[in-house]
C-alpha cells in the first residue's frame, strides 16, 4: 500500500520487505504483558530518523523484492502508518526493478524523492533505476495521477536530518 510513515517519510516496497522480514517471536504482541521478542523496532533506529534510512539501505544490499506491486487503490495519508486515514487514489504499480516502483510511488504521492533517505541511498548505490525519465511506463502518465499526500505530523524532524547530512 501506499502510506506515510512516522520516521521514513514513506512506506513502499522495500521497506514493506525488508521490516516485514524481520523475525518476530510468535508470541509476541504489541503492548503490555507480551511475552515474545520482536525485533522490528531496532531497524527504526532510535530516536532520531537517520538510523531507518541507514538500515533499510544496508538491508537492500541482501533482502529487496524481485517484484513489487503498490497497491494504491486505497492509499494512507497523515499519520500512517498505523493511524492514517484512508485516501482512495486508484492507482497501482507493478516492477522488477523495485527501486523504480519505489521511485513511482514516492512521485505519486506527491513527496520528493530527495527527501527519502533510503532510497536515495540506494539509488547513489545504482540499485535500480530512479530517473523519472529512465523509467518506462506502460499505461497512463504518472503526472496525471499524482496525489499530494497529507505527510506525517514529524515530517519536518524527519527531514531536518536529511537537509543537515546534505548541507
Amino acid at each position: 500500500m501506499l502510506k506515510t510513515h512516522d520516521r521514513a517519510v514513506v512506506t513502499l516496497g522495500l521497506k514493506n520487505l525488508a521490516v516485514g522480514a524481520i523475525l518476530k517471536d510468535p508470541a509476541y504482541r504489541w503492548g503490555p504483558g507480551s511475552r515474545g521478542v520482536n525485533d522490528k523496532p531496532l531497524i527504526h533506529g532510535g530516536r532520531e530518523n537517520q538510523g531507518i534510512h541507514y538500515n533499510l539501505f544496508t538491508m537492500a544490499k541482501r533482502v529487496h523484492p524481485d517484484l513489487t506491486v503498490l497497491d494504491g487503490f486505497q492509499g494512507m495519508e497523515h499519520n500512517g502508518p498505523n493511524s492514517g486515514t484512508p485516501v482512495d487514489h486508484k492507482v497501482v504499480v507493478a516492477s522488477t526493478d523495485w527501486l523504480a516502483a519505489d521511485r513511482v510511488g514516492v512521485e505519486l504521492m506527491g513527496f520528493d524523492f530527495r527527501k527519502v533517505g533510503y532510497l536515495n541511498f540506494c539509488a547513489e548505490a545504482a540499485m535500480g533505476q530512479a530517473d523519472l525519465s529512465r523509467i518506462e511506463v506502460l499505461g497512463e502518465r504518472i503526472a496525471d495521477h499524482v496525489r499530494s499526500y497529507r505527510p506525517h505530523d514529524t515530517i519536518e524532524q524527519q527531514y531536518k536530518w536529511m537537509r543537515e547530512s546534505t548541507s
